[in-house]
Parts: C-alpha cells; sequence; structure tokens
C-alpha cells in the first residue's frame, strides 16, 4: 500500500490520534514532529504497529513512538482502498 497524502488540515493530540489509530484500521497516524507515518495492521491474532519508511518506500514494524513526537501535535488521515 503507498501512503497517500497527509490530511494535514487539523491538527490532533497524540492521545486523540493513537486512539483513533486504535478503533479503526483505515486510518493513518502521521506525527508533525518527525514526519513519520504509522498504521496498525491486524496479523493472525496480533495487531502490529507499522511506519511507513521513505528510504525503501514501504511499512515496516515499528518499536513503538518516541517521546517528542508524543508530545507533539498529530495528523489523522483516513485511508480510502481502492475496489478492485
Amino acid at each position: 500500500m503507498d501512503i497517500p497524502q497527509i490530511d494535514k488540515s487539523k491538527e490532533y493530540t497524540f492521545t486523540i490520534a493513537f486512539d483513533e489509530l486504535l478503533k479503526k484500521s483505515s486510518v493513518i497516524i502521521t506525527s508533525k514532529n518527525s514526519g513519520l507515518s504509522y498504521i496498525r495492521e491486524k496479523r493472525k491474532d496480533k495487531s502490529i504497529l507499522l511506519f511507513y519508511s521513505e528510504t525503501i518506500c514501504t511499512w515496516r514494524i515499528s518499536d513503538g513512538f518516541v517521546s517528542e513526537e508524543m508530545f507533539d501535535k498529530w495528523y489523522i488521515t483516513k485511508i480510502v482502498r481502492k475496489k478492485a
């Protein structure tokens, strides 16, 4: 999945953005501080946190968030999946 254009029209706190990520699998949250984008993906019985690596243009497993990201603002972008 390619990363869509990030919706920067509204900024959110980390708490709101992370809560939205946990509730919906159709959102990308992006740190204003680092510019990194994250999604949650279900694999077997687990939810995996992934971040988008611009270096290799793919989603990678993330260890978590850094405090600088958590205390700054976030963007929430809805994922629109194309029907085949």
